[in-house]
């Protein structure tokens, strides 16, 4: 876990990791010299340095920041057979940052990453928050494009549709967040029953979505210098107020910022109550949006209730995470629906035009998948996994490599 940090002339600092450590340990590290990395993970209490870099992570503030391969400066890297290099010795006379994305998202089939130089910024001296009420999702995401192509960079940017905004992100909560926490307390018997009501609406949902009341809601988190971080803020709330969007000012904002972590707690209640839930994130440039939103809703909302935002916004696209609920009956039934959900999901995700991910990897779930979308890249993945591990031994069953022990159970179907 050591750390170091070093001043440089034509940035803040350089920031020397080992892959081991924490995200939340790095970052309060970082904050107490006045720096930070910027990459704020939903799972930054649990997960490593090491697997932002094997997944090219995105954090929560990935539009102002960018995701933590746009981070590297240079990488240290163990191959199969023991030999310790470094991604500035690959390719002479090519910057080290360069050929790092090389590795990077390889998803540890080419090489164990140990270590990693990466560029810091400042902490922000200011934090601003706007929200908003747009009546369609098409509007809000129209909004979204708008602002990022005119050049006004939130640092986060979340528009919920309408089941989302109704069931989790209703935009006057202030105690906490998420499904669980509105929909499921108190715990007990109490529980599953308003958790199995809820799943008995799901087909009606999933066509009455876009007439829900209440509207799409979204959040935006500004920061940097205060007159920036202001006038990001001001820029945005006119540009909405022409575009029709209800302002609802600060509030339901700094509630998601104050609680935008509870998230990775609150997958286990559900399982614990007699539900079935997961995530899904893809992603694909503006054209192809709300297309790939329309055909993924009504794919998963066959099997199971669906909810979605959009968020890691960028002047090309943008990114859906959607989360599915289902009633988990029996093991096999609850194994074969989701198994049957994923399947439909990116199957709907391919046929739009869709990319299977944005930031969370392909690993067992999206491997075939991945082998469809990515087919053209098998030859260039293989001749790389080959020149860091010729004896095959590195993370089987990855990105087109051999399981080695034959398919994982859990994944049978998929």
């Amino acid at each position: 876990e050591q750390l170091n940090l070093t001043t440089a002339s034509r940035r803040l600092a350089d920031l020397l990791a080992q892959a081991g450590i924490l995200g939340e340990t790095l970052e309060r590290r970082l904050d107490a010299q006045g720096v930070t990395l910027g990459h704020f993970p939903s799972s930054i209490y649990c997960s490593t340095l090491g697997g932002w870099l094997a997944a090219r992570s995105a954090g929560q503030l990935s539009t102002y920041y960018g995701k933590i391969e746009d981070r590297v400066l240079d990488l240290v890297l163990v191959t199969s057979e023991g030999e310790t290099l470094a991604a500035s010795e690959l390719v002479p006379g090519c910057p080290a940052a360069e050929t790092a994305q090389l590795v990077l998202g390889t998803e540890g089939t080419a090489a164990v990453i140990v270590e990693a130089e990466l560029a810091v910024h400042p902490k922000p001296e200011s934090r601003e928050f706007l929200s908003a009420r747009f009546r369609t999702v098409e509007r809000g995401l129209d909004s979204i494009r708008d602002l990022l192509q005119a050049g006004v960079v939130p640092a986060a940017v979340r528009l919920y549709d309408h089941l989302d905004t109704l069931l989790v992100a209703r935009p006057h909560r202030h105690e906490g967040a998420g499904l669980s926490s509105h929909w499921l307390a108190p715990s007990g018997q109490a529980a599953r029953h308003r958790l199995a009501f809820l799943l008995e609406l799901s087909p009606l949902a999933s066509v009455l979505g876009p007439r829900l009341p209440g509207g799409c809601l979204m959040v935006l988190t500004f920061e940097g210098p205060r007159e920036v971080a202001l006038a990001g803020a001001q820029v945005a709330a006119g540009r909405f107020e022409r575009s029709r969007a209800v302002l609802l000012g600060p509030g339901p904002a700094r509630d998601w910022w104050e609680h935008r972590y509870d998230v990775s707690y609150k997958q286990s209640p559900v399982y614990d109550r007699g539900g079935l839930v997961d995530t899904i994130e893809v992603a694909a440039t503006w054209d192809r949006l709300v297309p790939l939103y329309r055909r993924m809703r009504a794919a998963i909302g066959r099997r199971a209730l669906v909810l979605a935002h959009f968020s890691h916004a960028y002047q090309e696209g943008c990114s859906i995470y959607f989360t599915f609920i289902h009633r988990a009956e029996s093991f096999e039934r609850a194994r074969a629906t989701y198994a049957r959900v994923w399947r439909l999901a990116l199957d709907a995700c391919l046929a739009a035009g869709g990319t299977i991910t944005h930031h969370h990897g392909v690993g067992l779930l999206k491997r075939a998948a991945y082998a469809v979308e990515r087919k053209g890249a098998w030859q260039a993945l293989e001749t790389l996994s080959t020149a860091f591990d010729p004896a095959g031994i590195l993370n089987p069953g990855k990105l087109g490599k051999p399981l080695g022990r034959g398919p994982n159970p859990a994944c049978d179907g998929l």
